[in-house]
């Protein structure tokens, strides 16, 4: 399966929706970087994403990453 690749700069509120849709729409994964906002990379996990990456500090990498697999998201901190 292709993959899109998503940047935190573009993915603000709405754009989360938007590129998951868009990646959707053909037959694509979103890979949605959140960068180091951790904020940012909740919501993408919160909102249904299959993939997201996180370049923020440890100890927050970790605590994303434990939540990341309850909720069954491939996340990293480096790249797929």
């Amino acid at each position: 399966m292709k993959e899109r690749r998503y940047s935190w700069t573009r993915l603000r509120g709405i754009g989360v929706g938007f590129a998951m849709a868009e990646c959707a729409k053909y037959g694509e994964a979103a890979v949605l970087d959140a960068g180091e906002d951790a904020g940012l990379a909740m919501a993408c996990l919160k909102s249904g994403a299959k993939k997201v990456l996180f370049s923020g500090p440890a100890p927050v990498t970790e605590k994303l990453a434990q939540i990341a697999e309850q909720l069954g998201v491939e996340f990293s901190a480096t790249k797929f």
